[in-house]
């Protein structure tokens, strides 16, 4: 399931295909930990990647979910197998090797950027700090997202209730997917914060994260984060995720449940993405504590979730000011 400590073992040629939808799009980080780290020097210059704006089905078309990607999207992933398996096993000169090691589709661009490694070195983290004026719940809301570090203003609260989680917008098929996040638009235990429509376009690639100041009324909980497009006709696509389960903040090596009411800062590490956000769109960020059943419900007890069956209601806290400064992260095409 890990074998992260054992690439220096592994001496094969591999190619990596996922999607950005994908549910096992951590595939990235074994190419590039084989890139890096594998036994011998001909096996790491023999990893090769695709990931497309694809879930995890393998035919790797131009629609998925809410929303068609374009023709460039579409990829025969039996034309990409029997490239690789005949070059390896066959012997066969097919130019299997002669593109660079990683191609990454770019949503909202329609086209391919390639790479010679993961994540593309030429980014620049690019920070977003969350501002309101404390009614940040609902896009109806006040949250805003800018590059001006936040002064004294007030926090945004919601109350999470595990008895009515935030509910994953899945394909039928239970599979994550682009859907219109428009559906969740009236729950106030979803805060949301937006940029201006932008002027100029921003190319984001790699990992996305949230430094999230925040305090809960319970011992242990929940706090999730997505990026997501918002069109200019209103669309709200989901791009990536990220989630910290308040005991395991410091490491899964050091659990410590909080101190209810008491500030902490949660690091909050997002799924990769490749995206062109486009003048007229904006930047959008949502905080929430449950995303079921993409993930388990936190009881808010401290106790083992899967084992008991008390649910208890938690108070939640998000800060933005001076001494709080709640921000988004991106990774930014130079």
């Amino acid at each position: 399931f890990d074998f992260r400590p054992d690439f220096s073992e592994i001496d094969v040629p591999v190619f990596h295909r996922t999607g950005w939808y994908d549910r096992l799009v951590g595939t990235v980080a074994m190419f590039a930990g084989l890139r890096s780290s594998a036994r011998t020097e001909e096996a790491r210059a023999s990893q090769r990647m695709i990931v497309g704006p694809w879930g995890h089905q393998t035919e790797n078309g131009r629609t998925l979910g809410d929303v068609d990607f374009g023709p460039n999207a579409e990829v025969s992933h039996i034309d990409l197998v029997l490239e690789w398996f005949d070059h390896w096993l066959k012997g066969e000169a097919n130019g299997a090797m002669d593109r660079p090691p990683a191609r990454l589709y770019v949503i909202g661009a329609d086209r391919w950027r390639t790479a010679d490694e993961w994540p593309p070195p030429n980014t620049s983290d690019m920070e977003f700090f969350l501002h309101s004026g404390g009614s940040a719940n609902t896009p109806a809301g006040d949250g805003s997202l800018s590059h001006v570090q936040p002064s004294e203003e007030p926090s945004d609260g919601f109350t999470y209730d595990p008895r009515d989680p935030v509910m994953t917008l899945y394909d039928a098929n239970g599979h994550d997917a682009p859907r219109d996040h428009r559906l969740l638009r009236r729950r106030r235990d979803v805060l949301v914060y937006q940029t201006e429509p932008l002027e100029h376009e921003i190319e984001v690639c790699g990992y996305p994260r949230v430094s999230l100041w925040a305090a809960s009324s319970a011992v242990d909980t929940d706090f999730i984060v997505r990026l997501i497009d918002v069109h200019p006709d209103g669309f709200a696509q989901n791009l990536s995720y990220g989630i910290v389960r308040a005991r395991w903040r410091n490491g899964f090596d050091r659990p410590e449940l909080l101190s209810p009411g008491v500030p902490s800062e949660f690091e909050i590490d997002m799924l990769p993405t490749s995206v062109l956000f486009k003048p007229g769109h904006r930047i959008r960020l949502d905080v929430m504590s449950s995303d079921f059943p993409n993930f388990d419900r936190n009881h808010n007890t401290g106790g083992e979730d899967w084992r008991e069956s008390v649910l208890t209601v938690a108070e939640q806290t998000v800060l933005h000011n001076a001494g709080h400064a709640s921000r988004l992260v991106l990774p930014v095409i130079e």
